[in-house]
């Protein structure tokens, strides 16, 4: 396989991937929003993920909690649920995993 960088779709170098990546979650050690790390050090998360940042281990469901929130609140007004998951554009899944926290 050819070796060269540009032509194997790689326009990185991975020395610096690693470089950026290592610089950001010292960033976020010392208390950065994650965010902001990433944008300082020009790296993403995917990267940082690679080299040792743990996470929360889980997608931040802030939104989908807020509408499962307004979902319940609906229903219990007298609405029906089928029309009132289409209204507010949320999933039956969704709802039913996160309506357990109401």
């Amino acid at each position: 396989m050819d070796r060269h960088p540009v032509l194997n779709g790689m326009l990185y170098d991975q020395g610096l991937k690693k470089k950026n990546a290592v610089e950001a979650i010292s960033l976020i050690k010392e208390g950065w929003n994650v965010r902001d790390a990433l944008s300082k050090c020009h790296s993403s998360y995917s990267s940082i993920r690679e080299f040792g940042y743990e996470g929360s281990g889980r997608q931040c469901p802030r939104k989908t909690i807020k509408k499962v929130k307004k979902c319940i609140d609906k229903i219990n007004s007298g609405g029906i649920l089928t029309r009132v998951l289409k209204e507010l554009k949320l999933g039956a899944w969704s709802f039913y995993r996160y309506k357990s926290y109401f």
